[in-house]
């Protein structure tokens, strides 16, 4: 599977546990309401007990669940809360199934950043996605703030391989990996 369809099946909510990040989705041509790590490993059976138990933790009903699900995959465009250059905002709603027209999307982050730099952005989208996680939690009703959620988490997901890619440069700019820049983007998204 790409990791474009990996980006458009993460869903819902992302939560620290265990020193971890963990995300609950849904699996392509199947309902219900899965957990899975960043690694996109866990167990099927092992995961849909751990959503139900923390469901239940967050007095979400099985019921609740599948709406907030839904309701979640509905394509809206995502706010440019990050000031992202125009084109990596476009890719980012294009891949998010979103119109692609500008519009009146563009809100301006208080704290200096640069955007051109991924591990700023993806450091940025961790905060804003405990906030907004635990802005939702126990209030099921609210599921509004959950598309914002989903598309974080998309961008946060692309923006990885920004980081990893800086993270695998050396002093002289060389990929230490041997790819190019192009080469490198397409095996991760093959992978």
């Amino acid at each position: 599977m790409s990791i474009e369809k990996k980006m458009a099946l993460i869903i819902v909510d992302i939560e620290k546990e265990n020193g971890e990040y963990v995300a609950c989705i849904v699996k392509e041509g199947e309902k219900g309401y899965f957990t899975t790590d960043w690694r996109w490993g866990t167990d099927r059976q092992k995961a849909q007990k751990q959503a139900d138990e923390y469901n239940a933790k967050m007095g979400i009903t099985k019921k609740e669940a599948m709406r907030l699900t839904f309701q979640s995959m509905e394509p809206k465009r995502p706010q440019n809360k990050f000031n992202l250059p125009p084109d990596l905002y476009e890719l980012v709603c294009e891949k998010a199934g979103t119109p692609t027209t500008f519009e009146d999307s563009l809100v301006t982050f208080e704290e200096p950043m640069n955007p051109e730099d991924p591990k700023v952005i993806y450091d940025i989208l961790l905060q804003e996605i405990e906030i907004q996680a635990a802005g939702a939690r126990g209030h099921p009703e609210e599921v509004g703030r959950f598309p914002t959620i989903m598309q974080c988490a998309l961008i946060l997901e692309y923006l990885r391989h920004g980081v990893k890619q800086q993270e695998a440069q050396g002093i002289d700019g060389q990929d230490r990996k041997g790819y190019t820049d192009t080469q490198d983007r397409e095996n991760y998204t093959e992978n």
